[in-house]
């Protein structure tokens, strides 16, 4: 993929499998340095895709899984970067980074709401869709309420049956 993001630079694909198979290969420093290539040649605001979405989200939101675990201020400051665009379907995806950072910063409950009250925003991001519900389903876990815990984890398995946190 590093020759293809050579040979077609125009192509944001190439940029996006790319840090994706740096992140499987637990490179996350390569993975973010291949995603900051790409926004820069795709700057969020500028290129949109049929539907009117950032051609870059997806490079956004790799972005934000290298930083989650380790840089709040980076997460936070592409939340706010999306949220310029001013769009709703972006403003979803945002607010899922931020439930994430909430559950990440252990406060169970705020994040258990906050990932209930965004799940059905995020309409045509089917993979951040599961993932919200699986952690949702890990912050009620948590809480000590399975009988909700078990709720989130089916709403995520119906999802994305292959998804692993929620198996």
């Amino acid at each position: 993929f590093s020759e293809g993001m050579e040979k077609y630079p125009e192509r944001i694909d190439f940029y996006e499998r790319a840090a994706r198979i740096e992140t499987f290969r637990e490179k996350p420093e390569d993975a973010l340095a291949i995603v900051e290539k790409g926004l820069a040649a795709f700057p969020m605001g500028s290129k949109f895709d049929r539907l009117g979405m950032p051609a870059a989200l997806g490079l956004s939101n790799i972005k934000v899984e290298v930083l989650i675990s380790k840089d709040f201020e980076g997460v936070k400051k592409e939340s706010a970067a999306l949220r310029e665009l001013n769009n709703e379907r972006v403003n979803a995806v945002a607010d899922f980074h931020q439930a994430r950072m909430t559950a990440v910063d252990e406060k169970w409950a705020d994040a258990a709401a906050q990932l209930r009250n965004v799940r059905p925003r995020l309409l045509g991001f089917s993979e951040l869709q599961a993932l919200a519900a699986a952690i949702q389903g890990f912050c009620h876990t948590q809480l000590g309420q399975f009988d909700l815990a078990l709720e989130a984890y089916k709403a995520s398995l119906a999802i994305n049956p292959e998804l692993p946190q929620a198996k």
